[in-house]
């Protein structure tokens, strides 16, 4: 197969964006890894399925990979290629799943909770603190009574006091 030199300028620019990215993930930097997980989530599960042959292992596999690439990032020298690095963790966390699948303790996925102890608080609200300001924002919350009145009328609706 022949590459241009077009070709391979596009190949080093994208190897020099990886490089770039693998950087920011090693600083812990969340919107680096969601652009990583988006780039290399589909291979994982591929990866994971063909291990397991099973979807909903591949599933808790490709989940569990991510936080794992997250928490030994640290460890990963930049100068390895990533991908054989990246193919060994989904290797041993199918593995690891299979060995509990069978012993009857299958891997849980991470909650959230977990994900917020890994990544520390998202500082952008999730969606469902988002719908709920944009509910808020759509229906403001009902007056308290006599509220809906003005000064002058609302001494009227006013109960006397010891009764």
């Amino acid at each position: 197969m022949w590459t241009t030199n077009d070709g391979e300028e596009a190949m080093v620019t994208d190897a020099a964006e990886i490089h770039s990215l693998l950087e920011q993930c090693q600083q812990q930097d969340r919107a680096a890894f969601a652009e990583l997980f988006n780039r290399y989530h589909v291979q994982v599960f591929r990866s994971a399925y063909l291990i397991t042959r099973r979807q909903d292992a591949a599933d808790d596999i490709t989940q569990l990979v991510f936080v794992e690439l997250f928490s030994a990032f640290r460890r990963f020298d930049l100068r390895r290629p990533f991908l054989p690095w990246l193919y060994r963790i989904v290797h041993n966390v199918s593995v690891d799943y299979l060995k509990r699948d069978r012993r009857g303790r299958a891997l849980t996925p991470t909650t959230d909770a977990q994900f917020d102890t890994l990544l520390g608080p998202d500082p952008t609200p999730g969606p469902a603190e988002q719908a709920e300001q944009a509910d808020e924002d759509d229906h403001p919350p009902p007056p308290r009574r006599g509220d809906e009145f003005s000064d002058e009328h609302r001494p009227v609706f006013r109960r006397p006091r010891g009764r």
